[in-house]
């Protein structure tokens, strides 16, 4: 019966083909010892032979140990990264979730211009993507300047540095130039509807057009709560200038045959009917 147990599991050895180590021969190994080199660098001075030894034989780490000291410092720098990085993280989330929202609207808008508003709605979307693009950007290159350098070499976090200053210089201009793109239009939107005699809207554009451009002057010169503010002063003007201005069909009224807008007037019937329709979209 051993026999007979001792053939079929050598068998299913071979059909497994498994090998086993040779007790026969010689063969060599390596060994490495490992030390922690700030205890055995701070190995005071004067001591014997003896002392020496013992101090370094209690320097040996276990390779256990060893992985629990590498990843504690892991963990020290990337707490310290974190803590450093969150901030401008938080707070440019929260700019560029604002911004997509704006762009949104700004689509809307596209798709549903009458042929007098295209241009300036084409403008002022693209000036809400470089914003965007700007805001991304900036935040990167922070997030990149505060990053724990250790695992790089000295040319490789020179470079991650000057990555990230140039992302965050080339930002800061993106979003100062976006503003000074919509703060035009909103100038130019204001004189318009001085001509038409709408007085309180034509000082909201203006005044929408001052709050921009220094909120993105704040924002630049890490003045975050007075950006924050003018920001929020900002929104509640542009929500203000939505609900009082000219609807569509206002509009379409003031470039008809019979419209006040004169020199705006269409061209032909084609034109105006078209425009009546997309004035007429809820």
């Amino acid at each position: 019966m051993r026999n007979a147990l001792k053939r079929l599991i050598a068998a299913e050895i071979r059909r497994l083909e498994i090998r086993g180590v040779p007790m026969e021969g010689m063969d060599n190994k390596s060994w490495l010892l490992m030390l922690d080199p700030q205890h055995a660098q701070n190995m005071p001075s004067g001591l014997t032979p003896k002392q020496r030894a013992e101090w370094v034989a209690k320097s040996i780490r276990t390779p256990e140990q060893v992985s629990e000291l590498e990843l504690s410092r892991w963990r020290g720098k990337i707490e310290m990264a974190g803590t450093k990085i969150s901030s401008p993280f938080t707070f440019g989330a929260a700019i560029g979730l604002l911004q997509f929202a704006a762009m949104t609207k700004l689509w809307e808008d596209v798709d549903k211009s009458m042929a007098h508003e295209k241009p300036e709605n084409l403008a002022r979307l693209r000036a809400g993507m470089t914003a965007l693009a700007g805001t991304m950007g900036e935040v990167m290159g922070m997030a990149a300047a505060k990053l724990p350098m250790g695992w790089l070499s000295k040319g490789q976090a020179i470079s991650l540095r000057l990555v990230g200053r140039f992302l965050e210089r080339a930002g800061k201009a993106l979003g100062l130039g976006a503003a000074l793109v919509v703060a035009g239009f909103d100038w130019v939107r204001s004189n318009k509807e001085l001509a038409e005699g709408n007085v309180g809207i034509a000082w909201a554009y203006r005044a929408s057009a001052g709050l921009g451009v220094a909120a993105a002057i704040a924002f630049i010169a890490g003045w975050a709560g007075i950006g924050i503010l003018l920001a929020v002063l900002f929104i509640a003007i542009t929500v203000a200038i939505e609900l009082y201005k000219d609807n569509k069909l206002q509009d379409w009224l003031e470039r008809c045959l019979w419209g006040k807008l004169a020199a705006e007037r269409y061209s032909d019937v084609e034109t105006e009917m078209k425009e009546l329709k997309i004035a007429a979209q809820p």
